[in-house]
């Protein structure tokens, strides 16, 4: 069981973890503070791929969302435009969700990635400025 430190001046700005028994333990004290490290570790790494991926997603995709609608008729427009929104809003949702402190998230990073393969696949082929 997972404990805060107590008004006690021995433990006073420290994490003390006790043991179902109630027996202070130091080795799940080290355990506890690398759990959190690699926690935030992995949520930082993650944060970084999904700030490249909507980054690709605006620049590349852009131009390939702009190249498309010029040769296609409105209801295509549409559609392509309301895909882009809702790549642009999965990466804003994986992120509230990977630091929202909830467990086994991560498969959620999939889903960016499954909206950039359909997106660049159907509409954004072509992503030249030109």
């Amino acid at each position: 069981m997972w404990q805060k430190p107590g008004n006690s001046s021995e433990n006073s700005g420290r994490i003390t973890v006790k043991h179902q028994s109630g027996i202070n333990s130091p080795i799940l004290d080290c355990l506890y503070r690398r759990n959190l490290l690699m926690q935030l570790f992995i949520n930082i790494v993650s944060t970084f791929v999904l700030l490249l991926g909507m980054l690709w997603a605006l620049l590349p995709g852009g131009f390939g969302l702009n190249n498309f609608n010029t040769s296609h008729a409105p209801p295509l427009t549409y559609l392509a435009m309301g895909t882009w929104g809702i790549l642009i809003l999965t990466h804003l949702f994986v992120l509230y969700k990977i630091w929202s402190g909830q467990e086994n998230v991560y498969w959620w990073i999939l889903l960016p990635l499954l909206m950039h393969i359909i997106f660049f696949t159907i509409f954004g082929r072509d992503v030249s400025t030109g």
